[in-house]
């Protein structure tokens, strides 16, 4: 159903209570498999160009991820494939050994003393690397995981990230590759571009003959004349790749929706998404605006930042923000409202990943839910100034309040399990729209305390799996001030 057609069909919501909205539309379901293709780099006029190289790195990157299948398990005697180098693994004496064979060489043994270990090879066209393996006990023993832990730093401010060989070619920075970037151990989808909150990169290939190599740039910012801005769209995608998805292009052609939906709130005091088409003020651009976005009202003196800081603490607007269809975005403060479209695009692949936040490895992660709460809210009842929701949104399970076990979220701090309120599918709050049963969440009762380490594991049963499964998932995270 289109959002227009939506839009008139539903009654208008009353005025509601100060806090941000929940989504408009719900997200398509789609099978969508994991998009290869790069997004559109748009580079600066002047940049400062950086050589990027591989080498060495002396510790193992924990690079587990929702999104990129990074880490592959590898039974006795199979063998991890890397442009020319093959590499196998077998148990001997209850040792485990690995056979290192590229072309035109002669065969390498190693013997693995303890796992896990960092095996250091040659890797890609002509045996150039260096290159390393990230290579553990698989829980059952029986077999490895295995990884590529080292890659090419990258400088991202004072920062540094690293893009590392998920697609096994043995060629860093190519299309298949992912990036863990500063802050946190997932690995999200390599698309040309780096964030952080204080910095953004582009790479792209040097021009002209001789050896490949990839150089850094920076990024344009869009609204450069609003430094809050930038700074707001900066976190957005520094988030998302810390969350494991893509980032996004910042199309300035949405703004315009948003300000008529924000003009339309203003004029008929109405906190909402739909526009009643005889109330004056309605247009169908802020209509289509108002169903593909999530709103804020708070009418004092936020700034974009603090407003892109809000919805990453809530429940279901974060996961509008983090989703994996989201292409393009842009994000508007006007007439007392702030609006960020969040449409996503059947087209853009990642529609069915899982998102964890906060995500795996993560060091800042935010300790507080947003204090005005949230519409939708997340629980029964009132629950004040609690801490901020530690969920894992599962696509699967949209549409599926009826599962054959509740699922099972535990969060542990060094005190032990965190109490508070837990929120699922089939136990949703009253006036949760079905496109938020994805989430599988724990609302802690107060704020978790500053700078510590959390562990967080997830089991779920999912029947709409081929033959039925279990989800399970690990993760760590921690604090920050």
């Amino acid at each position: 159903m289109d959002q227009e057609r939506r839009a008139a069909d539903r009654p208008s919501r009353p005025a509601a209570a100060p806090g941000p909205e929940g989504p408009g539309p719900s997200f398509p379901r789609a099978a969508a498999a994991l998009a290869a293709a790069l997004l559109p780099l748009h580079l600066p006029e002047h940049s400062r160009p950086w050589r990027l190289t591989a080498k060495p790195r002396v510790e193992l990157i924990d690079c587990r991820s929702l999104t990129v299948k990074h880490e592959v398990p590898l039974a006795e005697g199979a063998a991890w494939k890397l442009g020319e180098t093959e590499v196998s693994f077998s148990l001997e004496r209850e040792k485990w050994t690995a056979r290192v064979r590229a072309s035109g060489a002669s065969e390498r043994t190693v013997t693995l003393s303890k796992l896990p270990s960092l095996l250091e090879i040659e890797a890609g066209p002509g045996g150039r690397g260096p290159y390393g393996l990230s290579v553990r006990a698989s829980a059952d023993g029986k077999g490895l995981l295995v990884s590529s832990a080292q890659g090419a730093p990258v400088p991202l401010g004072k920062e540094t990230a690293l893009v590392v060989d998920s697609d096994r070619d043995g060629v860093l920075g190519s299309a298949g590759d992912g990036v863990v970037v500063p802050g946190v151990r997932t690995v999200a989808p390599f698309a040309g571009e780096l964030w952080h909150r204080d910095a953004a990169a582009g790479l792209r290939r040097a021009d002209g003959g001789g050896p490949e190599e990839w150089l850094l740039f920076d990024l344009p910012m869009p609204c450069p004349e609003n430094g809050d801005h930038a700074a707001a769209w900066r976190l957005v995608q520094w988030r998302r790749q810390q969350a494991g998805m893509r980032p996004l292009r910042y199309d300035a052609a949405l703004e315009d929706g948003l300000r008529k939906h924000a003009s339309y709130c203003r004029r008929n005091s109405f906190r909402g998404h739909e526009e009643d088409r005889a109330r004056q003020g309605f247009t169908p651009e802020g209509a289509e605006a108002g169903l593909g976005s999530v709103l804020n009202y708070p009418f004092g003196s936020s700034t974009f930042l603090q407003e892109a800081e809000v919805q990453l603490s809530t429940l279901y607007h974060r996961n509008q923000v983090l989703a994996g269809g989201l292409v393009r975005s842009a994000m508007v403060r006007h007439e007392g409202m702030f609006g960020m479209r969040t449409s996503t695009d059947p087209e853009a692949g990642l529609l069915e990943a899982a998102v964890a936040f906060p995500p795996h490895g993560m060091e800042d992660a935010p300790r507080r839910f947003h204090p005005d709460g949230e519409i939708p809210a997340p629980w029964e009842g009132s629950l004040r100034n609690p801490g901020v929701a530690v969920s894992i949104l599962l696509p699967a399970l949209h549409w599926n309040p009826d599962l054959p076990s509740p699922p099972e979220l535990v969060v542990e701090g060094p005190r032990g399990p965190v109490a508070g309120r837990f929120h699922h599918p089939g136990r949703a709050p009253k006036g949760v729209p079905k496109d938020n049963f994805g989430n599988v969440a724990l609302v802690p009762s107060e704020p978790l305390p500053p700078l510590t380490l959390f562990q967080a594991r997830v089991r779920v049963a999912l029947p709409e799996l081929e033959g039925g499964g279990t989800f399970e998932y690990r993760w760590e995270f921690t604090t920050g001030r």
